[in-house]
């Protein structure tokens, strides 16, 4: 059962992005924490004058003492990205990775096995902005 939700979550996030990421801090950060960071993050996104869509879903630790963000996006936003996440020392560049999308390595399908986990996730979009 739990593998056919995941696939329909998975088929769910198959569009076209650009990039897979994975943003990491620097220090055990919980889930609370995470999604203010997180909202943070996309109040600064929604306040730059760019096209995008992300999807982020937050991942524990195997200790689990901290998790981590994984990100589907959309549009020319990494180096915004890359500057929220320095700017406030969340870490630094080397706990942020961006590759660039191929829909046949599965990375949807990989956020997807998050969603039914009890974890934190959103979808952010600049034409939804307010």
């Amino acid at each position: 059962m739990a593998q056919s939700i995941t696939r329909a979550y998975g088929n769910m996030l198959d569009r076209h992005w650009d990039y897979f990421s994975t943003l990491s801090f620097k220090w055990p950060v919980k889930q609370n924490s995470n999604r203010k960071i997180m909202d943070r993050l996309a109040n600064t996104l929604y306040s730059i004058d760019k096209k995008f869509e992300m999807f982020w879903v937050s991942e524990w630790h195997r200790s689990g003492s901290s998790v981590h963000n994984h990100l589907l996006v959309k549009g020319d936003i990494t180096q915004d990205i890359d500057t929220f996440w320095t700017s406030n020392r969340l870490s630094d560049k080397k706990f942020i990775s961006h590759i660039e999308y191929e829909k046949d390595k599965g990375a949807n399908f990989y956020v997807a096995k998050y969603l039914d986990k009890n974890i934190e996730y959103d979808y952010i979009c600049s034409n939804l902005k307010t």
